[in-house]
Order: C-alpha cells, then sequence, then structure tokens
C-alpha cells in the first residue's frame, strides 16, 4: 500500500475527519462525491469500519458498503460525479 502503481493494483484512502476537520461521528449523516474523473476505471468502493474492533461496520444492511459493481443505481450527477 506504499507503492504508487498508476493503472495497476490496488490503492486505499482513509478518513477519519469530515470536511471541517471534526472526527467522524456515527450518529450523523455524511455525503461523499465521487468526481467524475476519479481514476477508478474498473472499480471503487466506500467502505466503513468500526475503529474499536477494525471490522466492518455491523448494520441492518447486508454489507457497509458501496460500490460501482454491486450499486449500479448510484445516480451520476451533472458533470458525472457521484454522490454517495
Amino acid at each position: 500500500m506504499v507503492l504508487e502503481m498508476v493503472g495497476v493494483g490496488s490503492q486505499y484512502a482513509l478518513a477519519a475527519v469530515d470536511s471541517k476537520g471534526q472526527d467522524l461521528d456515527g450518529a450523523k449523516n455524511y455525503k461523499l462525491t465521487i468526481p467524475a474523473d476519479f481514476p477508478g476505471k474498473d472499480f471503487w468502493s466506500v467502505v466503513v469500519y468500526d475503529p474499536q474492533t477494525r471490522s466492518m461496520l455491523q448494520t441492518d444492511q447486508p454489507y457497509p458498503s458501496k460500490n460501482n459493481e454491486r450499486n449500479r443505481d448510484l445516480q451520476k450527477n451533472a458533470g458525472g460525479s457521484t454522490t454517495i
């Protein structure tokens, strides 16, 4: 995860704070906009993890994630970006 191999392999990002620098809070709702020119042409995924267990967050949904394969119903914004 430390090598940058453009167009090959996987790249991972982590967010623990919101756009105002505040810690993410599970009691709040957030929006994430994925730009139209995002370099994940084949696949992208956003997964929510529990910081205490380091496992996927336990929810009433089968998966605590959104991705461009399983969630083909995601609506594109004007200009091609996607907001989840």
